[in-house]
This record gives structure tokens, sequence and C-alpha cells, in this order.
């Protein structure tokens, strides 16, 4: 009867990681809840989700909190250098969106403009990962996830898809929450890590996957 309850057999270890699932995307969830705090949120989540779940690390919360803690200056920064591009760009959406119902000149107008999103979408997407796996002054990481985003631009276009439609699904229907901020992290990350391992020397790549790590970026 012990053996049952041993936390290291695979029903237990599979009900934990659900609940650092769903636990993770519920802190990341309030996290994002004051606004300029949602650059650290997003990127502590990417870390620990990829930590976690894809390095079958233990103790998803304290790596979680830690990496919050360690990004939150700059992601405040960097949010906040990030909300007007994103309202300009909505704006945008909105008002071409209209016109094109009426119109078939703005209808293309709003076709090109939506493809053209993807690069300072794209752009500000690719911060997340960068801040959560690099150091970078904030300059550097503008300037580094621009670049990844033309260098990378198929993935960066699934990424993007993959961002507004659970963002979009998330708005609608609220229950989502629970899954898939986590569910974004991990899916991304099998573009974002395959990516990064081009540019990282074997030692690298070996000590970010290896113990003794948790929680540094």
């Amino acid at each position: 009867m012990a053996d049952f309850f041993n936390p290291s057999r695979q029903p237990w270890k599979a009900l934990g990681r659900a609940v650092d699932f769903v636990g993770l995307s519920l802190c990341c969830a309030f996290c994002c809840l004051g606004v300029v705090t949602a650059g650290a949120s997003l990127s502590a989540l990417y870390y620990t989700v990829v930590k976690v779940f894809r390095h079958d690390e233990d103790g998803a919360f304290g790596i979680y909190f830690k990496s919050f803690k360690d990004n939150l200056k700059q992601g405040c920064i960097v949010t906040l250098i990030c909300l007007p591009v994103l309202a300009a760009m909505a704006l945008g959406y909105i008002i071409l969106r209209g016109n094109a119902v009426s119109d078939s000149t703005a209808a293309v107008m709003f076709s090109i403009y939506y493809a053209l999103l993807i690069v300072p979408f794209g752009t500000i997407l690719n911060i997340i990962p960068l801040m959560a796996r690099f150091s970078y002054s904030t300059r550097e990481l503008i300037k580094t996830a621009f670049k990844m985003t033309f260098a990378h631009l198929p993935s960066t276009f699934i990424t993007v898809l993959l961002a507004i439609e659970l963002t979009g699904w998330t708005v609608i229907y609220w229950s989502p929450v629970f899954v898939t901020p986590a569910a974004w992290a991990l899916l991304s990350s099998l573009f974002w890590e395959r990516n990064f391992e081009k540019h990282m020397s074997e030692e690298e790549i070996a000590v970010f996957r290896g113990p003794g790590r948790d929680g540094e970026n």
C-alpha cells in the first residue's frame, strides 16, 4: 500500500504534472493582471514549461516565481515599450477591417496589413523566449527578436498563429485559461527551442538541460 502512494510512480507523477500545467497557467494569468508585468509573467511561464515539461525538472512553482522575479524589471520595461505598438496594431486592424466590409480596395489593403502584422507581432512574441533563456540588454533583446523574426519566418508565423488562436479562444470562453497559457508555451517551445539550438554550442545546450539550473536564466 505504501508503494502505491509513492510519488515516483507514474500515475502520481502524471497527476503532479497535470497540477503543474494548470497551476502554471493560472499563475501566469494572475501575474498578467498587472498589465506591465505581462512580459515577465509570460517569460517565466515559458522558461518553467521548458524546464519542467521538456527537461523533466521538479519544483515548477519555485522555478516560475524565481524566473518571474529575475525578469521583472526588464519585463516591465519591455512591456511598456510594446504596449503602444500593440495598441497601434489593434487600432489599424479595427479601422481597416471595418472599411473592408464595404470596399474592395480596402479589403485588399486589410489583407496586406494583416499579413504584415507578422513582423511587429512576431518580434514582440519572440522577445518572450529570448528574455526567458538568455541575458540581453533591452536594446539588444528587441534587436535580436527582430532578427529572429526574419531568420525563422516560418516558425514565427506558426507561433504567431498559436498565440492569436489560443488567446482568442481564451478571451471568448474564459474557461480555457486553465490550460491555454501553458499549452501555448509548450507548443511554441517546439519551434523556439529548435531555433535556439541552431545558434548554441553543445556545451551550452547541455548546461541548460543539466541538473542544478532550476530557475536560472
